[in-house]
Parts: C-alpha cells; sequence; structure tokens
C-alpha cells in the first residue's frame, strides 16, 4: 500500500498529467455540440497544454459534452478553432464556472505559443 502525503494523496496522484499546463492569455468562446452549432459563451482563458485548456465561464456545462472551443489570443493573430469535450466542471462563484476541455487531437506548444503568457 502506497503512503498519503500531506495532501492525503497517494503521492503519484499529485503529478498524474501527461502534458504540464501553461498559463494562458486570451478568450475562450465555447459553442455546444460537436460541430459548434449553439450559441457562443464567452470566457477567460485560465491555462492551457497541447491537450487542452481552462477557463472561466459564466455557465456551467455538462462533463462529457462536445463542444467546439475557439481560443481567441490578446492581438492579431488568428482564432483557433478546436473541438474538444468537457472534462471539468466547478461552481467558482456566482455566474462563474472553471471549465476544463480536453481537445480531440494534441496540439504542439508552438501552435499554441500566441495564448501563453
Amino acid at each position: 500500500m502506497t503512503e498519503a502525503d500531506s495532501t492525503g494523496f497517494p503521492p503519484t496522484y499529485q503529478n498524474r498529467r501527461t502534458f504540464p499546463r501553461r498559463a494562458a492569455k486570451g478568450l475562450a468562446v465555447c459553442r455546444t455540440g460537436k460541430y459548434g452549432m449553439g450559441k457562443p459563451i464567452r470566457g477567460k482563458l485560465l491555462n492551457l497544454s497541447p491537450a487542452g485548456a481552462g477557463a472561466t465561464m459564466p455557465q456551467e456545462f455538462t462533463i462529457g459534452s462536445d463542444v467546439e472551443l475557439q481560443l481567441d489570443p490578446v492581438g492579431s493573430a488568428k482564432p483557433l478553432v478546436i473541438p474538444a469535450k468537457v472534462r471539468v466542471s466547478i461552481a467558482q462563484g456566482e455566474a462563474c464556472w472553471y471549465t476544463g476541455f480536453e481537445f480531440e487531437k494534441r496540439f504542439t506548444m508552438d501552435k499554441l505559443a500566441n495564448y501563453i503568457r
């Protein structure tokens, strides 16, 4: 049996991500449905990795739902539109949810460089 550390979790639980997250800048525009046919919901992009993104959104999304995520960088770079799945949705206060998205395909950090702080 593995001993838990001071947080109560086994040591392997702490760093289970395949890709490290990076602080991000810009907007995240989410449209529900695999092909993004829903109305656009704008949020703030918080973190990014080759496998997914985290953002604060003004409404809750169902975990496991298909979405189209548009990343709008600060500046003049072209937005990146990515099919994704909602993996996390945590209330952060009134009308604010932290939402974690998993991309359908992986990206290189070079492709995501315009969004990294």
